[in-house]
């Protein structure tokens, strides 16, 4: 987020828009002294930055409420109850919330965040996570849960033969709406070149989430109740 605008990340700049959410800056500016910067957004709305190494709560926002806000990006695709290529940002730091499943007899069905000397676990059993994941990495791995609840994992491009990954392209890229979505899939599909030994993975919808992943530690949604910010 800059000072006038706020902008999506994948790989560096996307697009951005003038209205910036109410009572965002003033946050920012109110919990980390500071009027820019990028802002992490959890699937139940809380809303954190980062002042130095520590994440800085400034309230609970839901983002466009279901509307599409940024011209050519598509972040709210339709759940049909079957995976298809996740259409937001593409990069590892900006997908969203990042978890891990672990591997078998490590903690599984609890999902795990942070470094692994430093590691917290989910409050509860998630088998409604791990089962999604485990239909692709049967000893677990890395997932990111958006700001609007979708379960998205990159998944090796020989795992989704079962989907018509360039007819799911052409359909992007043929409507001015989620042309720069098509473009960001595109751009990470290409990061791995064919004879370097390893397929390309691409960012893939397992599911959408109810709710949100509650953390062994204190959970973020409790530290402070008051300072609504309005999308």
């Amino acid at each position: 987020m800059r000072s006038k605008t706020f902008q999506i990340k994948s790989y560096g700049d996307g697009p951005s828009i003038s209205s910036i959410p109410k009572g965002l800056v003033d946050a920012m500016e109110k919990y980390a002294n500071k009027r820019t910067g990028t802002i992490r957004i959890r699937s139940n709305g809380d809303t954190l930055t980062k002042l130095d190494d520590n994440d800085i709560y400034l309230g609970r926002m839901i983002l466009g409420g279901g509307r599409e806000i940024f011209n050519g990006v598509q972040l709210f695709p339709e759940w049909k109850e079957e995976g298809f290529l996740w259409t937001g940002p593409q990069s590892s730091n900006d997908v969203g919330e990042k978890w891990v499943v672990p591997a078998p007899n490590n903690n599984r069905p609890h999902l795990g965040r942070g470094r692994r000397e430093q590691r917290v676990w989910s409050i509860k059993k998630r088998f409604d996570v791990t089962d999604l994941m485990l239909n692709y990495k049967e000893q677990g791995g890395r997932l990111y849960v958006t700001f609007n609840g979708y379960i998205v994992s990159p998944i090796i491009i020989t795992r989704l033969r079962h989907i018509d990954v360039l007819g799911q392209l052409k359909t992007l890229n043929g409507q001015e709406t989620t042309q720069i979505s098509a473009r960001w899939i595109t751009d990470r599909l290409k990061r791995v070149q064919p004879g370097y030994g390893t397929a390309p993975y691409a960012m893939f919808v397992l599911g959408k989430l109810e709710g949100n992943v509650e953390q062994s530690i204190t959970d973020i949604e409790n530290t402070r109740d008051d300072g609504e910010i309005d999308s």
